[in-house]
C-alpha cells in the first residue's frame, strides 16, 4: 500500500487538465475535490487492506458495548464482524450479533463477566488534504483525479467533457475495486466479508 504526495497528484491533474499553473482558487477547489473523493473511494468497499483491522481485542465500556474509541487503538469506522476469541486463531470461534447506536457495538447474548471481544472493523477515514499531504492513498489517486477532472470542467460549463471525466473516474474506481476483491476473495477473509451485510450507520 503505497502513498503518494499531494504535489505530484497536482501535477498529474495539472497534466490531464492542460493548466500550466494553477490560481489560488483552483488550489481550494482542488483540494476539497481530492478530499471529497477519497472519503467516497474509502467508503465504496470494506475490504481496502490499509483500511482493515481484523480481529482486533477490544473491550467492553458497559456491560455489552464496545464503543467506537479505545485509547491507543483505531476509532472504529463500520464495525464488520465480533467474535467470542480472535477469529482466525481459534477453530470454531462463536460470532455474535449485535445492533449499533451512538455510543458504538451493542453485542447480544454476550455472557456474563465478559470483558472483551474479538472486533474485525473498518477504522475511520477523514481526508483533509494540503499542498503538504504526503498520504494520499495510491489506489484511490487516479479516480480522484478523474473527478477532480469532472468537478473542473463543471465549473466550467463543459458538461460533455465532464461526464467524459466522471465516467473515466468510475471506471478506474471499479478496476481498482475489481482487482483488490480478487485478490482478497482467495483468502477465508475475503470471501468472509464479501458474504457479510456490512453497510451500518451510526
Amino acid at each position: 500500500m503505497k502513498d503518494v504526495s499531494y504535489s505530484y497528484a497536482e501535477r498529474k491533474f495539472q497534466a490531464l487538465a492542460g493548466l500550466e499553473s494553477l490560481t489560488v482558487a483552483d488550489k481550494f477547489f482542488l483540494q476539497n475535490s481530492f478530499s471529497r473523493s477519497a472519503l467516497n473511494a474509502y467508503h465504496e468497499s470494506n475490504l481496502w487492506p490499509r483500511f482493515l483491522r481484523v480481529g482486533q481485542e477490544r473491550a467492553l465500556s458497559s456491560v455489552s458495548i464496545v464503543p467506537y474509541v479505545e485509547q491507543n487503538k483505531d476509532e472504529i469506522g463500520e464495525f464488520i464482524r465480533i467474535h467470542r476469541q480472535s477469529p482466525y486463531g481459534t477453530i470454531g470461534t462463536y460470532e455474535y450479533e449485535f445492533y449499533l447506536d451512538e455510543n458504538g457495538a451493542n453485542v447480544i447474548n454476550l455472557e456474563q463477566g465478559v470483558t472483551g471481544v474479538y472486533v474485525t472493523y473498518k477504522k475511520v477515514y477523514d481526508p483533509s488534504f494540503t499542498e503538504g499531504s504526503n498520504d494520499i492513498p495510491q489506489e484511490f489517486l487516479d479516480y480522484m483525479l478523474f473527478t477532480a477532472l469532472g468537478d473542473f470542467y463543471t465549473g466550467d460549463g463543459q458538461t460533455e467533457n465532464a461526464a467524459v471525466a466522471y465516467n473515466r473516474a468510475g471506471d478506474s474506481l471499479s478496476s481498482e475495486l475489481f482487482r483488490m476483491e480478487q485478490k482478497n476473495n482467495r483468502n477465508i477473509m475475503g470471501i468472509k466479508i464479501a458474504t457479510h451485510h456490512t453497510r451500518q450507520l451510526r
